[in-house]
């Protein structure tokens, strides 16, 4: 109960937090990643077509992952964390798949 009350002191904290900097419009780097900053209309298209290439790799992972999950239950109790590293896997790749895109568009 006590993790449980703690997250939602957590998300209280947070809301009031966000609230706050939302009036002054200082945006931190940690909450905004730094790729989302664009200043002209080329890097909102180098963006867009980075986040084109990465809700594509999306489309045809997301059925893959699946298929891997299901594979769950005829794997033994050794690798109990298995859904877990094929949903970090997925999005590792994603996040990959978005920087390697940005960086053949800088080229």
């Amino acid at each position: 109960i006590g993790s449980f009350a703690s997250l939602i002191i957590l998300l209280i904290v947070s809301f009031f937090y966000y609230r706050a900097r939302k009036k002054t419009k200082n945006v931190s780097p940690l909450l905004f990643p730094f790729e989302f900053a664009e200043e002209d209309e080329r890097e909102k298209m180098i963006t867009a077509e980075a986040c084109k290439k990465a809700f594509v790799f999306l489309l045809f992972s997301i059925p893959i992952g699946a298929i891997l999950i299901a594979f769950y239950p005829l794997l033994p109790n050794s690798f109990s964390f298995y859904p877990i590293a094929v949903l970090l896997l997925l999005s590792l790749v994603q996040l990959t798949v978005y920087y390697v895109s940005i960086s053949k568009i800088y080229r």
